[in-house]
C-alpha cells in the first residue's frame, strides 16, 4: 500500500470571460455534482449579496468544463485535485478558500492498495 502526498483539497471555479466567482454576473449560472458544494454556494451568495442559480450536472471533467465552454453555464465548481490530476488546473479561474467552500472529507487525498 502507499498514500501519495495529498493535492490541494480545495475547490475551484472555471468560469467564462475567466471571472472570480464573487465577479459573476447576477442570475449566473453555476454547475456542481455535489449538493454539499450547492449548499454552500447558495449560502455564500446570499450573505454576500450575489443572485446565481446552482445547477446539477454530471458527467467527466471535459463534460463538466465543455457546459462552460458552450455557454450553458457561466461557471462550474470542481475539486482541484480532481483538474490537478488531468492536467487542466490551468483552466480555472478562481480557487476557492475553505471559507468560502469547505472541500469534503479527505478530499484531494488518495490511497493506493496493492493486492
Amino acid at each position: 500500500a502507499a498514500i501519495p502526498v495529498r493535492e490541494d483539497p480545495r475547490d475551484v471555479v472555471v468560469a467564462r470571460d475567466a471571472r472570480k466567482l464573487t465577479d459573476l454576473p447576477r442570475g449566473a449560472r453555476v454547475g456542481t455534482g455535489a449538493p454539499r458544494r450547492m449548499a454552500q454556494l447558495n449560502a455564500y451568495a446570499r450573505t454576500h449579496g450575489m443572485e446565481i442559480e446552482t445547477v446539477p450536472i454530471r458527467g467527466n471533467v471535459d463534460t463538466r468544463i465543455g457546459y462552460v465552454r458552450s455557454g450553458e453555464l457561466d461557471a462550474v465548481v470542481l475539486a482541484a485535485a480532481g483538474l490537478n490530476r488531468v492536467g487542466r488546473i490551468d483552466e480555472v479561474t478562481d480557487f476557492l478558500s475553505v471559507d468560502t467552500v469547505l472541500p469534503a472529507p479527505g478530499q484531494g487525498a488518495l490511497a493506493i492498495e496493492c493486492p
